[in-house]
């Protein structure tokens, strides 16, 4: 952790102003389906298909639906966030004023307080990004998933892209009520220009800040840029031991004689995708 302050002379503005940045919206926001409390190893199951009218028989022989399992496994994998700084060269700083008498004394609120503020909704984000690398992954591996040939995304050609995304969904994920199509953030921006540069109607349908296309919702993920995922949002899954591990931290003594300092965080993380072949991945 770096820091070089202007020294300080007893007077300073009492916000600390933070870089904004999203928190982890997938998990806020329930993207997709989040399970916890997974040790080890969780085997999870969908089940999809019909189930279909066929003429009367005696002895039926012939089954008429389409009923699929599909499985996949998830296994949290343990990961922390680390950092180490050192409370004496904050003696000189704005973060002195509230350190308590006595030359040992050297603990600050105000800085853990800002610190924390300011890692807590980016830790967050670190989760999400690497969650999404992980789903397209396991989609890349995965062999049998609905591969779209993308493009450089812009607003001139995100409409354009965006109906291959859709024309590619199965029917009977766009039938259902748990169709969404993920793209990466900045696609976002380039949706609403491009409906600025339409002439009579929008392509997308923004009310507030929900954007749709042809009815599917479109959320805005950390994806890598050029690459869209889209299938049914319940067979996409978050998998993690504690589900509140990826809001704690832990602040102590890197040893008990040092006053070097530490800030971590501990979570498990893994991704998973049931029914792979009804998934469609968009990349350049």
């Amino acid at each position: 952790m770096n820091y070089s302050p202007k020294i300080w002379t007893g007077t300073h503005f009492g916000e600390i102003f933070s870089e904004v940045i999203y928190s982890n919206a997938t998990v806020d926001k329930g993207l997709v389906r989040v399970l916890d409390n997974i040790k080890y190893e969780q085997m999870v199951t969908s089940i999809t298909g019909d189930l279909v009218v066929q003429d009367y028989a005696v002895t039926p022989t012939t089954g008429g639906g389409n009923i699929t399992f599909g499985d996949a496994t998830i296994r949290p994998v343990k990961k922390h966030v680390y950092e180490e700084f050192n409370m004496q060269g904050m003696l000189n700083t704005r973060f002195s004023a509230d350190m308590k008498s006595g030359a040992a004394n050297m603990e600050s609120n105000e800085f853990l307080k800002a610190v924390l503020e300011y890692a807590v909704p980016r830790v967050g984000k670190a989760i999400e990004t690497s969650y999404w690398n992980l789903l397209v992954t396991k989609l890349n591996a995965a062999s049998d998933e609905i591969a779209v040939a993308g493009a450089t995304l812009t607003a001139a050609n995100v409409i354009d892209e965006m109906e291959k995304v859709y024309a590619a969904m199965p029917g009977q994920i766009l039938e259902g009520t748990e169709a969404k199509i993920y793209a990466p953030h900045a696609v976002k921006q380039m949706i609403k220009v491009a409906n600025l540069n339409q002439t009579y109607r929008d392509i997308f349908t923004v009310v507030g800040d929900q954007i749709s296309y042809l009815g599917v919702p479109v959320e805005f993920v950390p994806l890598a840029a050029n690459t869209i995922v889209a299938g049914r949002s319940s067979d996409l899954i978050l998998g993690t031991d504690l589900l509140s591990d990826f809001g704690a931290f832990e602040v102590n003594k890197v040893q008990a004689n040092s006053d070097q300092m530490f800030l971590k965080a501990t979570f498990s993380l893994d991704a998973a995708v049931c029914v792979t072949n009804q998934k469609v991945l968009y990349k350049a």
